[in-house]
C-alpha cells in the first residue's frame, strides 16, 4: 500500500513540491520540517512519482538519521 503518498495527498505544499519535481523545477529545499517528518515527505514522493531520489545531506550523521 502507498500510505504515504496517499496521506500527504492532503497537504498542500506536499502536492507543490511536487509538481516543482514534476515540471523540472529542481532541485528542490525543504526546511521548517524535522528529519523524521523529511524521510516521511521524501517516501510519499517516491510513490507518487514512481522513481528513486537523491536526498543530500549536511554530513553523513544526518544521512544515517534520515534512514
Amino acid at each position: 500500500m502507498k500510505l504515504y503518498g496517499k496521506l500527504f495527498e492532503l497537504v498542500e505544499d506536499f502536492e507543490n513540491l511536487l509538481t516543482a519535481v514534476q515540471e523540472g523545477r529542481t532541485p528542490a529545499y525543504l526546511s521548517g520540517v524535522s528529519q523524521v517528518h523529511k524521510a516521511h515527505l521524501y517516501v510519499g514522493m517516491q510513490e507518487k512519482l514512481g522513481k528513486p531520489a537523491l536526498i543530500l545531506t549536511s554530513d553523513e550523521l544526518a544521512a544515517r538519521r534520515l534512514c
